[in-house]
């Protein structure tokens, strides 16, 4: 399953952006397919950290495309911007109905993040790859527990550090959940950890701990998902 993915073509609309940087492409990508745009008309801010509105936003477009169905026919009589796509959202269950009530201009965590990009899509829009029961830093008490563990079985999310560490309570970066959506809606950009069990003490030198690493450095350079 791919949703339709635009043509790449050089573009220099962002002046913060240019060719070398790691997430050159997913930018690109996911500007020109609308699911993501900048903070003004030259500026992505690619550092910049992630609010709940925004992930939001950003999923319930990816399903908007999955579904053809539109978000302006959910419309709110709120006047907030990000109303339309919050109704969207709980009417295909991306999000529950006031889960974030009050939260929604507030930084992401990435536990947070996890727990709306599981649902951007259907069940079926998520494969097995990735053969992962267990991260070092997140077990099943924290309640993004199932979501977080999807897309890391996914290929969507690979890790921060050399253990495959989540890092739950940290934000993200708007560089970051611009190569995280072109992983949920290009399966072919999903990363795959072939070796390796996330069952093995963080400590020790694991396959899986050099797969993690390996991948982390040749895709984002010093950045992690």
């Amino acid at each position: 399953m791919s949703l339709p993915t635009p043509a790449l073509a050089k573009n220099d609309t962002f002046k913060d952006i240019d060719s070398n940087q790691w997430y050159y492409e997913d930018v690109q990508l996911t500007a020109a397919s609308g699911l993501m745009i900048g903070k003004s008309g030259q500026i992505f801010d690619p550092h910049g950290d992630l609010t709940l509105a925004e992930a939001i936003s950003i999923a319930a477009r990816i399903r908007e495309g999955y579904e053809n169905k539109s978000i302006s026919n959910f419309s709110s009589p709120d006047e907030a911007w990000y109303q339309d796509d919050v109704a969207f959202a709980v009417h295909y269950g991306i999000i529950d109905k006031n889960q974030f009530d009050g939260q929604y201009q507030r930084v992401a965590r990435r536990d947070e993040v996890a727990g709306i990009f599981a649902y951007a899509l259907p069940t079926e829009g998520y494969d097995t790859r990735n053969p992962l029961n267990k991260l070092p830093d997140v077990d099943q008490t924290n309640p993004y527990y199932e979501p977080i563990m999807t897309l890391y079985q996914s290929g969507i999310m690979v890790g921060i550090d050399d253990h495959g560490a989540f890092q739950p309570a940290k934000s993200i970066t708007r560089a970051e959940i611009a190569a995280i959506t072109n992983r949920v809606t290009t399966p072919e950009k999903r990363q795959t950890v072939t070796t390796g069990s996330a069952e093995k003490p963080a400590e020790q030198e694991t396959d899986l701990a050099q797969q993690l690493l390996t991948l982390m450095n040749e895709d984002r350079k010093k950045a992690g998902l």
